[in-house]
């Protein structure tokens, strides 16, 4: 009778132990990662900006030696909406290395991108929806090197 009484008594822990083990099989573990962060530190997300993120995005690839610099405006969601331009490294050509002035390349719908006196490039996104324009100034096109980014509020 002791031994009996024993064991209804274990009976409720050995349940509770059952159904957690078994929770924990049933209900398995994600199996993708969520990034939620700077685009310049996340290995999912492929633009050269990390300022400005929520306004415009700016992608470099190379197909069939020819590089592709494009800019899109961003969705709410974070993902590219709609392309704005793109340049090649073909039109790049065509631009002088090292102008005297720094030279308009294209724009269109708030971005604009610029030869630099420097060789390098610049990109003038905005004014964005809080006042400021982000500024992008990299080496070229397919450089995924050394940016610099700042932002400014025009006027001041």
């Amino acid at each position: 009778m002791r031994v009996r009484s024993i064991m209804l008594s274990a009976l409720p822990i050995l349940t509770a132990v059952i159904v957690a083990v078994a929770s924990f099989i049933i209900i398995a573990p994600p199996t993708a990662t969520t990034y939620a962060c700077n685009p310049c530190q996340c290995p999912e997300d492929r633009r050269m900006n990390c300022q400005g993120i929520q306004y415009y995005g700016v992608y470099t690839y190379t197909r069939n030696n020819v590089c592709y610099l494009d800019a899109y405006r961003m969705k709410d969601d974070g993902s590219p909406g709609r392309r704005i331009w793109r340049i090649t490294s073909r039109d790049l050509a065509r631009i002088e290395e090292a102008p005297e002035v720094n030279t308009l390349i294209t724009e269109g719908d708030g971005v604009a991108l610029y030869r630099l006196t420097s060789g390098e490039l610049q990109v003038n996104a905005g004014p964005a929806g809080d006042g400021k324009v982000y500024v992008m100034v990299f080496g070229g096109c397919g450089d995924t090197g050394e940016r610099r980014e700042s932002t400014f509020i025009p006027g001041q």
